[in-house]
């Protein structure tokens, strides 16, 4: 269940970060844009956050990233 919800917070936040980029990119995916709000990116990077800690990763003393078992 807490692997689920990660995964869907962590689409969620993906979705965050690239819809206020859509008036930049195609046409067809221009109307996107109009469902952004201010503060739409730092709300996707604290999903992600979120997302990350369900999803139970962890940085190690190597830099590579670890997952919890």
């Amino acid at each position: 269940m807490r692997k689920g919800i990660g995964y869907a917070l962590l689409v969620a936040g993906v979705i965050a970060l690239i819809v206020p980029q859509a008036n930049l990119g195609l046409q067809e995916l221009r109307w996107i844009s109009r469902f952004t709000f201010p503060g739409e990116v730092m709300a996707g990077i604290g999903i992600l956050g979120v997302a990350y800690y369900l999803l139970g990763n962890r940085a190690s003393r190597s830099g590579g990233l670890q997952s919890e078992r």
